[in-house]
């Protein structure tokens, strides 16, 4: 019996003779493929990493360019809305008390989202208004027509603003 464990020891060649090595891959795949490496792991879970990070980054991108085309098109907005006020009080005479607040709500608009000359001209408006009540506008409007037409991505209009005004006969 001692001799047979010693012969059967003596022609186990460490070539052909394979002893259970522990853990030799993390990963089994089915129908007898074979074994995933480390490699092929750490390959892996990098294409899924940068993956991910791709599409973070790709949904942040989207969430800031539809806040930044939410705030154009609200100020876009409210300065058509000012420009409509604005025209709708010029060349009338003296202003009635119903486009007053109108009046002034539209010039608090400009002030607060207008360009840097379109608040400078809207305080020009506000002060001489005040002092002597009534001002011009065209300046004003043509400055606001002028940037909501380039924002519109309409032909730039060089012709000055016609104010149309219609009088009742009496009678």
């Amino acid at each position: 019996m001692g001799s047979g464990a010693a012969e059967a020891a003596k022609t186990c060649n460490p070539d052909a003779c394979s002893a259970p090595v522990p853990y030799p891959s993390l990963i089994s795949l089915p129908s007898g493929q074979g074994t995933m490496k480390q490699d092929q792991i750490i390959t892996i879970l990098t294409s899924f990493l940068v993956a991910g990070l791709g599409w973070f980054i790709g949904y942040l991108t989207a969430l800031q360019r539809d806040k930044s085309v939410k705030r154009r098109d609200l100020r876009t907005q409210y300065l058509i809305e000012a420009f409509r006020l604005l025209e709708g009080a010029s060349n009338r005479g003296r202003a009635s008390a119903d486009m007053l607040k109108p009046l002034e709500s539209a010039i608090a608009d400009i002030q607060l989202l207008g360009s840097v000359t379109q608040v400078h001209l809207a305080k020009e408006f506000a002060v001489e208004f005040a002092a002597k009540r009534t001002a011009s506008g065209d300046a004003l409007a043509a400055s606001l027509r002028g940037e909501l037409r380039m924002e519109l991505g309409l032909d730039p209009v060089s012709e000055p603003i016609t104010y149309l005004r219609i009088t009742q006969e009496p009678g």
